[in-house]
């Protein structure tokens, strides 16, 4: 099955977990946030698994061609074989790097699934509908808070190394310790 089909199943099935909440706002705002979730995990898994086997075959491309030993024209044709392997090598990379596609892809994953166990718990809760709903909305509230708190201090963690970072360029005149000859 691709991956818009499994998509487009999972929101099937998420929708029959939503649709008995009979606030509009509610029911409205469950849909919206997982579906985000739902649409973004799989993305995120997508490119993940993509970066992830151009990273593996892009080096080991560059051994077999490096062992060929062509000679003429398909040195050539080896030589800049191994120069593009070695750009996607190096993109795919950074890209898994700087995007946190593993990072983001699980992190979606765990919140919808917790979001789905909050909604099969309340189709099963005993009790008034009003205090129902309102303990439904509090714990889908708290997931997504705790969702976006994770977010936030992985991008804080980031912008604290790119400080880091930009005040070794500083100390050294513009060239990292590595560099420096020390």
């Amino acid at each position: 099955m691709c991956m818009c089909g499994t998509v487009k199943k999972e929101k099937e099935d998420f929708k029959k977990l939503y649709e008995g909440i009979k606030n509009d706002v509610v029911r409205e705002r469950i849909r919206a946030s997982g579906e985000w979730y739902i649409e973004n995990a799989a993305k995120y898994r997508f490119w993940f698994y993509v970066f992830t086997i151009l990273g593996i075959v892009s080096p080991l491309a560059i051994t077999v061609i490096s062992s060929i030993g062509a000679d003429g024209d398909g040195a050539v044709v080896a030589r800049v074989a191994i120069a593009v392997c070695s750009v996607f090598a190096t993109f795919s990379s950074t890209f898994l790097a700087v995007s946190k596609c593993k990072e983001k892809w699980t992190n979606y994953r765990h919140t919808v699934e917790r979001i789905k166990s909050v909604l099969v718990k309340y189709s099963v809760e005993e009790g008034e509908d009003s205090e129902k709903l309102r303990s439904l909305v509090e714990r889908t509230e708290q997931i997504m808070k705790e969702e976006h708190d994770r977010w936030k201090e992985i991008s804080e963690k980031d912008e604290q190394v790119d400080k880091k970072q930009d005040s070794g360029m500083k100390d050294t005149g513009g060239k990292n310790n590595q560099d420096s000859g020390n």
